[in-house]
């Protein structure tokens, strides 16, 4: 079976270092530096700036949450699709109502775009 995206991203959360994640400003020899730290000790040191050494601070708790949020919201419409599927077979309605095709489309390709793996960026 095909990992989702959601679980590779779990996945990944769930071999870093643990959270949640700190960040604080100093300087490097002249040079603004944000340290990423957990409880467990420095994660990361960083040459950015402040807001992106917030985020990448934050991301070590947003995007496990984010991830298990997205997978619940897949369930649900898959339950939801397969129900709307099951009734309207049942019932010889997909072709004859409008409305039916309409839903059926779109839930279609909200289904199709979830499981499509975005692009990997980097390794």
């Amino acid at each position: 079976m095909t990992k989702s995206y959601a679980d590779i991203c779990i996945e990944r959360a769930n071999v870093a270092t643990e959270g949640p994640w700190f960040q604080f400003s100093s300087a490097h020899e002249g040079e603004p530096c944000n340290y990423i730290e957990s409880d467990n000790g420095c994660v990361t040191t960083v040459f950015t700036g402040f807001e992106n050494a917030k985020f990448i601070a934050h991301a070590r708790t947003d995007v496990p949450e984010l991830a298990k949020r997205l997978k619940l919201a897949c369930e649900i419409i898959k339950e939801l699709y397969d129900e709307l599927v099951e009734h309207y077979n049942r019932n010889n309605n997909r072709n004859k109502c409008p409305h039916c095709k309409i839903a059926f489309k779109y839930a279609e390709e909200v289904l199709k775009e979830l499981e499509r793996m975005p692009e990997e960026k980097c390794t």
